[in-house]
């Protein structure tokens, strides 16, 4: 079967595989950063306002980019959504000492150890 001529079935199902399994693994090691570099005593606290956040775009997000695909058409949103993502990729790349500063790797192995 054919989705648009010369691309079948198996392309979409592949990539919704793909999407799914980065949902997981996504899920997953939020979960872990989400729990080690919350305060202690504040996991429940952080863990809310993400999901009040979270909750907030999957409600916002569909209307704005229904808006703007209207606006500027498909390909240019997916164009300049792109670079935004990764300009905003290679900042936090360049600028991770900055931004999180550095950890000493022994301290949080032996802290990690600790946990479990």
């Amino acid at each position: 079967m054919v989705v648009w001529p010369g691309v079948s079935y198996w392309w979409l199902i592949g990539a919704s595989l793909i999407i799914g399994v980065g949902t997981g693994i996504f899920s997953v090691v939020f979960s872990y950063i989400l729990q080690m570099e919350s305060p202690d005593g504040k996991v429940g606290q952080m863990s809310g306002m993400y999901n009040s956040l979270n909750g907030i775009i999957l409600l916002v997000a569909p209307i704005t980019g229904g808006f703007l695909v209207q606006l500027f058409g498909v390909f240019t949103i997916f164009q300049v959504i792109g670079m935004i993502t990764a300009l905003i990729g290679l900042f936090g790349i360049v600028m991770q000492n900055v931004l999180w500063g550095r950890r000493d790797t022994e301290k949080s192995s032996k802290e990690e150890r600790d946990i479990v």
